[in-house]
């Protein structure tokens, strides 16, 4: 985990040394994403996707890690892997404010949204984990779900 915030915070200090004129707003996900895809690259049981949905405005990044679905299984019980699940909780939190702050900075403005996402590994389709604004908006351990509220 210290080496996704490490990384987080090195991707926030490359987004704020961007000294480019946005004049189109449409270049600003395509540098956004290329440095984040340059920076997260998959290795130690750890990968990663980005994608930015134009309609919506939102960057969205979803990270799936090996053993995960395990961890939240067991984490459920109150033992060491609930630790470890709150530190992921914890870690994912500081990745979306840090992204979060750098694109604001690099885009001059204060309305980029970042969805940081954690897939279940056994079934990628599904999420376990959901940060947006720096809250956790659904945590399948801690029975938070946040999203449902918005559906139907």
């Amino acid at each position: 985990m210290k080496k996704l915030i490490a990384l987080a915070v090195t991707i926030a200090i490359l987004l704020c040394v961007c000294t480019v004129s946005f004049a189109q707003t449409s270049t600003l996900p395509s540098l956004v994403l290329g440095i984040l895809q340059q920076n997260f690259t998959d290795g130690d049981g750890i990968s990663y996707e980005f994608s930015y949905d134009e309609s919506s405005e939102i960057y969205y990044m979803y990270i799936t890690i090996d053993g995960v679905a395990a961890t939240a299984s067991l984490a459920s019980e109150g033992n060491e892997y609930a630790d470890r699940w709150n530190t992921l909780c914890d870690t994912a939190i500081s990745i979306n404010t840090t992204l979060t702050e750098s694109i604001n900075s690099l885009a001059d403005s204060d309305s980029a949204t970042v969805s940081t996402n954690v897939r279940n590994d056994m079934n990628p389709d599904k999420i376990v984990l959901s940060v947006m604004y720096g809250v956790v908006v659904y945590d399948i351990v801690n029975d938070i779900d946040l999203l449902s509220a918005f559906s139907d």
